[in-house]
């Protein structure tokens, strides 16, 4: 799978290489990043016309409580050996929804876009999504909006949490899971793991765990 991404790096424009790095702010040409650790110091937000693709065993970690906002698409592949991981550097007070910037971070929200292609997360595992600010209440890790066209394969969700719908993923639009496993997400209302909420959709998740 890495000579997959190998063989991708002729389309990205903007190739970084170190161990680790700090981001924060707009990705708007095609990006690669193949990093140990990936700290978020604050919001990220990848344009319509862009791609953010991200190396096996790179680790997106969260330093506070920030969120990455697609507009344009995520290639994000791990393989069984060597997976993607998201999480936040310090999950204390993540429990306490009375906190809401403390213990967690805001996950991914992907919002309509007019970009026909596709968001695919392979082998991946995310943790400490929490969706109880008052601007958003669902999706403890993923948020996604009018988009059709992003699906997850063999992924891990453990301890992701939202005050309304979703504790790891919200969704009204048709995605795919497949294989893949949650654990210890909670919502306080809806789908403690998943909802998809809308009319004339056609999501499928086979082959996934809930404990």
């Amino acid at each position: 799978m890495r000579l997959y991404f190998l063989g991708l790096l002729c389309i990205y424009s903007n190739w970084i290489i170190s161990q680790n790095i700090e981001f924060s702010g707009n990705i708007e040409t095609n990006t690669y990043w193949d990093f140990d650790t990936v700290w978020l110091t604050g919001n990220v937000v990848i344009s319509e016309n862009s791609v953010l693709g991200i190396a096996p065993g790179t680790h997106i970690v969260s330093k506070g409580y920030y969120r990455i906002d697609v507009y344009g698409n995520i290639m994000a592949i791990g393989n069984i050996s060597d997976s993607i991981v998201f999480t936040v550097e310090n999950p204390m007070n993540f429990s306490d929804t009375a906190l809401y910037e403390e213990g967690g971070w805001d996950g991914i929200h992907f919002y309509p876009s007019t970009s026909s292609s596709s968001s695919e997360f392979s082998y991946c595992r995310f943790s400490f999504g929490k969706a109880v600010s008052p601007d958003n209440l669902k999706g403890g890790m993923f948020l996604i909006n009018n988009r059709n066209n992003v699906s997850f394969f063999n992924c891990s969700f453990v301890n992701n949490l939202c005050l309304q719908s979703g504790g790891a993923i919200y969704s009204n639009s048709s995605n795919d899971i497949f294989n893949s496993l949650f654990m210890s997400n909670r919502s306080y209302h809806h789908g403690g793991g998943v909802s998809f909420e809308a009319a004339n959709i056609e999501p499928v998740v086979s082959g996934c765990r809930f404990f």
